[in-house]
């Protein structure tokens, strides 16, 4: 889609992304850190912040479902090949129930780091679009599928 940087698209000669595997490499190794600095609690502290990570993904998985679901005409819902069951109901309480695992996680003092962490990453990614990505036109997903596959393509003749 064009949001992370191009270096992550970047395939090596045997059409790995070599440089997703160096950042990941990278965070493993900051794992390790973590383990080695504080052992007793590292584990609850990656777990936590996963658990935010998961509960705040949904979330927005589940608000994008709404406000699509709301903008569509009854002829559009009609035609829905996977109609949501117990629709607005069931969507509803799972918006109360994912907003009630993160309140759970702050309310906590072990795991309330996670809440920290995970407002000021997504504060962070909020002003990294609101600086660079807000003015940008869309992009269609059809253009970066094709070029990893112009890569592969390349790489294999």
């Amino acid at each position: 889609q064009g949001q992370a940087p191009k270096g992550f698209a970047q395939l090596s000669k045997q059409g790995v992304p070599w440089m997703t595997v160096v950042v990941m490499g990278a965070a493993l190794l900051g794992g390790v850190v973590l383990n080695y600095l504080i052992p007793e609690n590292v584990f609850l502290l990656i777990a936590s912040i996963a658990t935010f990570a998961t509960g705040w993904g949904w979330l927005m998985i589940l608000f994008t479902q709404v406000a699509m679901r709301r903008s569509m005409t009854q002829a559009q819902v009609a035609e829905l090949k996977f109609p949501v069951p117990f629709w607005p109901v069931a969507p509803i309480l799972t918006i109360i129930f994912m907003a009630f695992i993160i309140a759970v996680l702050g309310y906590f003092p072990d795991t309330r780091i996670a809440m920290y962490v995970g407002v000021a990453w997504v504060a962070l990614m909020t002003l990294a679009w609101w600086v660079w990505l807000r003015k940008a036109p869309p992009q269609s997903l059809q253009e970066p599928i094709e070029s990893l596959q112009k890569q592969i393509e390349s790489r294999e003749a």
